[in-house]
């Protein structure tokens, strides 16, 4: 479905960015070789989730159901364009 699908999703990779950017920011704000180290740990980790995430076949077919019926879904205009943009991820 819509929520167990796009919304699960679009929440997990939210708050990982969310936690990414706070840690961008602090590297940014308050340099040290420590933080510049642990941001680029956190840069690759976050790169290989997302990397196996929209890679994966089957979680690529649950969306692409999702797409294929979003016209009978009355989403409304941010929910399609979530919907699209993560969609268009998979492709």
């Amino acid at each position: 479905s819509f929520d167990n699908t796009v919304v699960a999703l679009d929440r997990l990779m939210g708050r990982t960015r969310y936690v990414f950017s706070i840690l961008s920011n602090l590297t940014l704000n308050t340099y040290t070789t420590e933080l510049a180290d642990i941001e680029e740990q956190a840069s690759l980790k976050y790169a290989a989730v997302s990397k196996a995430v929209f890679q994966d076949a089957e979680l690529g077919a649950r969306f692409r159901a999702v797409y294929d019926a979003r016209t009978t879904l009355n989403l409304d205009e941010d929910d399609l364009a979530i919907l699209t943009h993560l969609y268009q991820s998979f492709e």
